[in-house]
Order: C-alpha cells, then sequence, then structure tokens
C-alpha cells in the first residue's frame, strides 16, 4: 500500500535526518539499557524475574532440555512446569557457551530479542505504506519507552515473546498481502514459539493480525463474493494460526494436568489464572476506578504521566492532514488499549506487561511527532517542542522511576539469604511464610522451597500435607516474614512439626528465622563471627538442665545430620545438643549422654556393625581423676508404642577409657538383635555416674535385615 506524498506538507522529513535521529536513539537506549550489566541484582519486578532465574539455573544444573522441568519454589513435585521454556534454554546455552554468569547470558538473549524485533517493526510499518523517513522516527520513538529500556535488561521471557509475535504479525500481513509461502513458513514458525513462549504477549499481537484478516476477507468478499478467492483468503489466514493455536492449546492441557495434581501448584492452572491474576472474564476489573488509577500509575512509569500520553495523542489526531494517519494512530492506540481491556489485573499490578504491546503507542507517538512536525504552523521552537513532547515525557519517567533502580550495584539478594546459603548445607531445602510463591529467597539463597501461597499459611492441614511432602528432605530453615509470625498456632504447628528449635535462630528485619537443631549450633557460631546485612542474632536457645527437647526428623534430614545410619533416624533427643564432627577420617555425631535416637525401618531379626567411642580428651587428661569420665553406657532397645517404659534390652556396653585400655580409641562391635512387631529400635547412651567429660560420638551404624534373616 504505498503511501501518498503530503505535498501540503511545508516541513517533510529527510530520511538521512530521521536515520540520524534513530542511530542517536539506538546508541542512547542501548548505554542506559547495558548501565550495570553485570551486577546480579535482577532489579525490576524482581518477584518475576526471580522465578524465570530459578528454572534456568535448574535446568543448567539438571542438564535437563526436557518439558518437564523444575520451579523449585512450591514444594514437592519439583518438577513443575509454568512455562515453554525456549527462553531459558537459550540463556542456559549461552551461559555455557560463553563462560558467563547466567544473570549476564540472560540479559544478552533479553537484550538482543528487543533488536531483533526492530527489523519486523520496519517491515510491519512499510507494509502499511509508511515511509522510510517515517518509520526511522517511529522506530526512534519506540526507543526512548521506559519499559522497552528497563525490561530489555530483564530475566523475563518476555522480550523473546514479544519480539516473535512481532515477526508473527509482520509475516501474517506479508502471507496476507503476497500468499507466498516463505512468509506463511514464517508466520506459522513465529507465531507457536510466540504463543508457546507466553501466550499474554501472542494474544496482543494476534488481536491486530485478526482485525488485520477480517480486512483482506471483507474487502475480497467485497471483490469476489464467496467465490474461490474469498476462500483462499480465509485458507491463507486461519492457516497461520492453526498451529500457534493448536500448540499453544496442548500446552495449556499438559502443565494443566500437573498443576492439578499438585498440592501447592492448582491455583495456577489457565482456568484460575484467567479469573484470579489477569481479570480476563471480570467486568468489574475493567470498569473499576480503583483499576485504573493503578493503571494510570503503572502509565507513569512504563511510559509517560497520563497526561502526556493524552496530549500526545490528540496533538496527532488534530495535527495529522491525512485521514490515514489519523486512522494508524487510533488503530495504534486501540492495539495497546486491547491488552490492558483484556487482561486489567496483569496490566495494573505488574508493569513490565506493559513490554507486551507498548511498541503500538509508541507507533502512535511517532505518527503525532510526524503530524505536529509536517504539518503544523509557528515558530521551529514551538514545533519542536511540541514535537519532543512525547520524547521528554518518556525520559521524564524513566529518569524518575527505573533509572534510580538501575544504579543500585548490588548482587541481588537479602542478608538473610546470604546466611542460608553460606551456612546451610546445599542439600537443604527451606519453607517461607509470608512470601507468597515469590522465587526471590529460594533464588539468591540457592536452595529448594516450599514458598506456601498468602492465605494458605493458616491451612493447618494444607501445611501439614504440604511439608509431609517434604520428609524425604532436609528442611533446614522456616522463614516467617511479615503478619503470620503473630499466628502463635502456626507457628507452634510448624516447630512441632518440621522439629525446629523453638525460638528463631536470628532475624532479618521483619522476618524470623528458625532452624533444626542439627543446624542450630554451627549456624550460630558463624553468625558470631560474621557480618551480615540486617541480621539480629538472637539469644542462645537454653534447653534447662533437663533433657533437650526432643525433636523429629524427616528421612532427609536424617541423612544430612546422621549420614553415617543408614536407617533414617525419625526422631532424636540429645542433651547438649546436636553436634557432628571429625574425628580422624571419619565423620562422627556427638551422642553424649544422655542420648537417644529413635531409628525406622529396622524390622525383625538384625545385624548391625557400629562403631563408636570416646574422644580421646575425655579421660587423657593431664589433670585431676575426677576430671575424666567415668564411663558411658551403649545400648539399643526395642520400644513399644513410643512409650519408654516398655523398653526391652537388645545388646549393651560399657566403655570407661580411664580404667580399661582396650575401651579407647575407636570401638567395632557386630550385634544380631530382633526387633519385636510393634516395636521401634532405640539407641541410647547413658553416664556412668556423672555426665561430665562423657564425649561420646558414632560414626557407624549399619543395619542389615537380609544378612540376620539369612544367619
Amino acid at each position: 500500500m504505498p503511501e501518498t506524498a503530503p505535498s501540503a506538507s511545508p516541513h517533510l522529513l529527510s530520511s538521512r535526518w530521521t536515520f540520524g535521529f534513530f542511530v542517536v536513539a539506538l546508541l542512547g537506549h542501548f548505554y542506559f539499557a547495558s548501565y550495570n550489566f553485570s551486577w546480579g541484582f535482577m532489579v525490576g519486578h524482581e518477584f518475576r524475574q526471580a522465578q524465570t532465574a530459578i528454572i534456568s539455573e535448574y535446568i543448567d544444573q539438571q542438564d535437563n532440555f526436557g518439558l518437564y522441568y523444575e520451579t523449585p519454589i512450591l514444594g514437592k513435585p519439583w518438577a513443575f512446569p509454568l512455562e515453554f521454556p525456549l527462553y531459558q534454554w537459550t540463556v542456559v546455552g549461552l551461559k555455557r557457551a560463553t563462560g558467563l554468569e547466567l544473570f549476564e547470558a540472560a540479559r544478552i538473549v533479553s537484550l538482543g530479542s528487543f533488536y531483533a524485533a526492530l527489523p519486523a517493526f520496519w517491515l510491519l510499518l512499510g507494509s502499511f505504506g509508511v515511509s522510510a523517513a517515517r518509520r526511522w522516527v517511529l522506530l526512534a520513538v519506540t526507543l526512548f519507552c521506559p519499559a522497552l529500556i528497563f525490561y530489555s535488561r530483564a530475566f523475563l521471557i518476555d522480550p523473546m515473546a514479544m519480539a516473535l509475535s512481532a515477526w508473527f504479525l509482520t509475516a501474517f500481513v506479508r502471507t496476507m498481502d503476497t500468499r507466498k509461502v516463505g512468509w506463511f513458513v514464517a508466520c506459522v514458525v513465529a507465531g507457536t514459539l510466540a504463543a508457546l513462549i507466553k501466550s499474554l504477549v501472542f494474544a496482543v499481537w494476534l488481536f491486530p493480525a485478526a482485525v488485520y484478516g477480517a480486512w483482506c476477507l471483507w474487502t475480497s468478499w467485497r471483490k469476489h463474493g464467496l467465490s474461490r478467492p474469498t476462500w483462499l483468503t480465509t485458507a491463507w489466514g486461519l492457516g497461520t494460526v492453526v498451529l500457534p493455536l493448536g500448540a499453544l492449546k496442548w500446552w495449556i492441557g499438559y502443565t494443566d494436568a500437573i498443576k492439578e495434581g499438585h498440592r501447592s501448584g492448582y491455583v495456577f492452572t489457565s482456568k484460575n489464572l484467567s479469573v484470579g491474576n489477569f481479570g480476563t472474564f471480570s467486568l468489574d476489573s475493567r470498569f473499576s476506578v480503583e483499576t485504573w488509577r493503578v493503571m494510570f500509575a503503572r502509565w507513569s512509569e512504563a511510559i509517560a504521566l497520563p497526561w502526556v500520553v493524552g496530549l500526545t495523542l490528540v496533538l496527532g489526531l488534530v495535527w495529522c492532514r491525512q485521514a490515514r494517519d489519523r486512522g494508524l494512530i487510533l488503530l495504534a492506540t486501540g492495539v495497546w488499549f486491547f491488552g490492558q481491556l483484556a487482561f486489567p489485573y496483569a496490566y495494573a499490578y505488574q508493569d513490565y506487561y506493559f513490554y507486551a504491546g507498548v511498541a503500538f503507542l509508541t507507533f502512535a507517538f511517532g505518527f503525532a511527532i510526524v503530524g505536529v512536525w509536517e504539518y503544523g504552523r509557528g515558530p521551529l521552537a514551538l514545533r519542536a517542542g511540541l514535537a519532543l513532547l512525547p520524547c521528554a515525557g518518556m525520559v521524564h519517567a524513566y529518569a524518575t522511576y527505573y533509572f534510580p533502580l538501575q544504579k543500585v550495584e548490588s548482587h541481588g539478594g537479602s542478608g538473610m539469604a546470604e546466611v542460608l546459603r553460606d551456612f546451610l548445607p546445599k542439600e537443604t531445602v527451606l519453607v517461607g511464610i509470608g512470601h507468597d510463591w515469590s522465587a526471590i529467597l529460594p533464588y539468591y539463597a540457592k536452595r529448594r522451597a516450599l514458598m506456601v501461597r498468602n492465605g494458605l499459611d493458616a491451612d493447618l492441614e494444607y501445611l501439614d500435607g504440604a511439608i509431609g511432602d517434604l520428609d524425604d528432605e532436609d528442611i533446614g530453615a522456616v522463614v516467617i516474614t511479615g503478619r503470620p509470625r503473630e499466628n502463635r498456632e502456626m507457628v507452634e504447628f510448624l516447630i512441632k512439626r518440621v522439629g525446629l528449635v523453638p525460638v528463631p535462630a536470628f532475624r532479618h528485619q521483619d522476618s524470623d528465622v528458625y532452624v533444626t537443631p542439627t543446624h542450630y549450633a554451627k549456624l550460630r557460631a558463624s553468625l558470631k563471627t560474621s557480618q551480615y546485612s540486617a541480621i539480629e542474632l538472637t539469644e542462645d536457645y537454653d534447653a534447662g538442665p533437663d533433657y533437650l527437647e526432643e525433636y523429629r526428623l524427616t528421612a532427609g534430614g536424617s541423612h544430612t545430620a546422621f549420614k553415617m545410619i543408614n536407617r533414617p533416624v525419625d526422631r532424636y533427643r540429645v542433651k547438649f545438643g546436636y553436634n557432628a564432627y571429625p574425628v580422624g577420617e571419619r565423620w562422627a555425631v556427638s551422642v553424649h549422654p544422655p542420648t537417644d535416637l529413635w531409628i525406622a525401618e529396622v524390622a525383625g531379626a538384625f545385624q548391625a556393625k557400629l562403631e563408636y567411642g570416646l574422644t580421646d580428651p575425655s579421660w587423657n587428661r593431664d589433670v585431676r581423676l575426677d576430671d575424666k569420665t567415668d564411663g558411658v553406657e551403649f545400648a539399643l532397645w526395642g520400644e513399644r508404642d513410643g512409650d519408654e517404659g516398655t523398653r526391652r534390652l537388645i545388646w549393651k556396653r560399657y566403655l570407661d577409657p580411664r580404667s580399661a585400655e582396650g575401651d579407647r580409641g575407636l570401638q567395632q562391635d557386630v550385634v544380631t538383635g530382633e526387633v519385636m512387631s510393634g516395636e521401634q529400635l532405640v539407641f541410647t547412651t547413658r553416664q556412668g555416674g556423672s555426665i561430665a567429660y562423657d564425649w561420646a560420638y558414632l560414626t557407624l551404624a549399619e543395619f542389615s535385615l537380609e544378612e540376620a534373616a539369612r544367619e
């Protein structure tokens, strides 16, 4: 559709000057989009970026380039696909090829995706008869947009989805105009990938494709009626979207089936997201004063102040002499509004959603600038000022809201995340209350997590089940943030259900961090000699003169804490708290009396290989005789129904290294015995007289049922 030269315009634009304007805008965009590129803080809707980042990280760690990947923030099962992972695969591939940090690779992929969309914009505008001189202006104005600067550097799937969607629309228009197979194939491929990566972005570009397709069909019907040309027009148009929409339907069905069966993830089915998160099927969401008050605030951040947006569009409609230009302004503005009307909650409460289709608004701005410059009257300074109004408004918005965030030099995460990352074993998992389903803490702490959705923290039945799903994991810490800390019933439930020290190990701002006793002593000792931002060390927990409380352990926690025992320890009680340390080349756990370890999965006849002893300093101290151990009793018992009064002795040995040389050093015994029906095996230590200097340890407890049965 060739453009008619605006002969009436006294100020025709020159391609040479407008190309220069574009180059300056492009260089400025690159400078600001790459500012602080090497810092790991994922500034700007970090909640969403961290989700994409943690998915990418586990794809890389596990070398899992399949569709059933982990989103390890909602508890088990960890494999929980939310989005088609083409973006994540690309990021991981670039990271591996270059050795860059993961977040740097992500920023390159995002920024490269945006720049890959610019040729599509150029071709698309050309399809509508926009001259080269004008196209450079429209593309230059697009480069001023705050959202397209700020989120083109984000760890988000949106830039890739937007670029593919732009190529889909461009190829669709070319397909309908030329009926060439090459454009048809490009349209189908780009549309399919865009729909799979993010359907809400694709929908924004599918809408103008549908409008253009309808216009082509109407034009053919008026000219040819219901004849072969009209049916061919229909076939070409519908043919481009069969595979994209079919692939999207398949992906939604595939992921919804997984989400529906997930204890924490069922709320993320397409139906629930459409109603709750997006507002797709709600009239109230579209006409609510509150929704649009928030929406205008998002305009001020992602684009420009609302009055700048409105005035620019009015100036364009007033000064553009050609009806076609005014029509393109209205069309582009309508497409931009489509996303907000289709998914009002998504746009109102998440500014990065504007990335999907804000280019259409900047195109409208560009037409307004052209209209003011070419047809405006008055002094040059006045015309220039009015023409540059939208650019100035977008620069102001970027400088006010986004650039100050980009200037923060931070590797990301909080002091709390750093403590959990540095001092908890790598295999531990976290439970987060009061963070909603945010991946921020798990990502920076480098741990899988159960991040409890807001509102479910008071549902003790849900918590019991979700934590039960983690029984084969070591729950290292529970982080409770904000108002849920006041729910003492929930806090006490978690302490007993997980087996936590009943007071926070430390605090961080409005977060209480509880840990299990197996990690408490080491974590506390480390914090006393370390400096982390905003960490408040609480008073040491004192269990008093009696036993330290009895604690339960998950199977995973047992594997971490009692790795020398080949059967799970589901409960334990240690007088002076849990402590593990090296004894020679072995890893030992302190069993200072009195100690009780309840050992699961041992039933019937068994054989046990035991390695244990008392440390040399317990008996060879060069001090008075009374300042040494007076011996420790090691024993195995069968206990019925959790009642200590029913204990039946299976094996016992008393070590007194102070008096008997044979009791010194590492002891090795092979024990045969039987655990009766209804009993549980219990390993204990008891003092001989005083508990002083009874520094007993256990380095191996290997239980075999098959060998005992054969014997």
